[in-house]
């Protein structure tokens, strides 16, 4: 047999291989910047002037589209609403006490497919209730096109405070024998 070292690869192939390693490492730790998003989250109630009342399960999520009309929202896009890193309900501290929510997702990397998926995780929050929403895209750091969306105030940009997201990864306990 035969082996060949990646430097020996076309650059194509080597960075095909780079994808397919990331993605598969976003896969594995995917929930880990979301665990981040939820830790930090009176930081990114701080940055947007908002004050906690309580966070959304995804049991609550669930609930709320049950008021919707099925075919009005379609499965995927329900999926996707239900995988929200993080949904909280706060009041607006700036006017008379509001009720906002605050759809938050959150990647190592904020790109416009985050955005976008923030964007319309607010849009169903405020079909589901009637309150306003606000879009917030979370990560360690961020593709400059989405810079446009924060500048207009369409999105918001909270850029993690821990600079060691691994950290927050939970230890595997080791299995309790039983006699």
């Amino acid at each position: 047999m035969t082996y060949i070292y990646r430097s020996e690869l076309p650059t194509e192939v080597q960075e095909a291989l780079e994808k397919i390693e990331t993605n598969l490492g976003g896969r594995i730790y995917g929930d880990v910047p979301g665990r981040i998003a939820f830790c930090e989250h009176e930081w990114i109630l701080e940055m947007l002037a908002l004050k906690y009342e309580c966070i959304f399960s995804r049991d609550d999520l669930v609930k709320m589209m049950k008021d919707l009309d099925p075919d009005d929202i379609g499965p995927q896009e329900r999926v996707n609403f239900y995988r929200t890193d993080l949904v909280i309900k706060t009041k607006d501290m700036q006017s008379s006490g509001e009720v906002r929510l605050v759809a938050v997702i959150a990647s190592y990397i904020a790109n416009l497919r985050c955005t976008n998926r923030a964007l319309r995780a607010a849009k169903i929050l405020e079909r589901c209730t009637r309150h306003e929403a606000i879009a917030v895209v979370a990560g360690i750091t961020h593709d400059p096109e989405i810079l446009p969306l924060v500048d207009a105030g369409t999105v918001a940009w909270y850029q993690f405070r821990s600079e060691d997201p691994q950290a927050q990864e939970p230890q595997l306990q080791q299995p309790t024998q039983v006699s």
